[in-house]
């Protein structure tokens, strides 16, 4: 089994939460915004937009470069 970056580097997985709590009120936010100012069948973008950001930052903070390096 690979190692586990995150388990290996606690700063790593503490940035990755901070990150993750910032990216998902951001898009909480933007949805209520578009809800009240151009409709609801624009809110679901965000939350895509959202889940988009997420997985890059996922992948960014798993497989990304190391700071031993």
């Amino acid at each position: 089994m690979p190692p586990n970056r995150f388990e290996q580097e606690p700063e790593t997985a503490a940035r990755f939460g901070i990150y993750t709590a910032v990216i998902w009120i951001v898009t909480f936010a933007v949805i209520a915004v578009l809800v009240f100012t151009v409709g609801w069948w624009w809110a679901p973008l965000a939350f895509v937009g959202g889940f988009a950001a997420m997985m890059l930052l996922l992948a960014r903070m798993l497989f990304g470069s190391r700071s031993d390096r």
